[in-house]
């Protein structure tokens, strides 16, 4: 069974430059098709500009990733259990 390839897209802030934490996961074919261009086979991020990335996010293929501010670093979510 084919599996798509998911490609991660950075927010990238223009003019500044920084990449911000934001990032979420679209598929291959989908931002190929967005874009009008064909990705390179191995190519696994993309950068886009805040406009592009707002408009990414409202695609129901998308996901967002997510991460949570823990002191002063970003961590991939973890599930936390409560001891009472």
């Amino acid at each position: 069974m084919f599996r798509p390839v998911k490609i991660i897209v950075h927010e990238f802030v223009e003019p500044k430059g920084p990449i911000t934490n934001r990032e979420c996961t679209i598929p291959k074919d989908l931002l190929e098709y967005l874009l009008g261009v064909n990705l390179e086979k191995e190519q696994t991020e993309y950068f886009m500009d805040t406009s592009q990335y707002s408009m990414l996010l409202k695609l129901p293929e998308t996901r967002a990733n997510l991460k949570l501010h823990i002191g002063g670093k970003y961590e991939g979510h973890k599930s936390k259990s409560s001891t009472s």
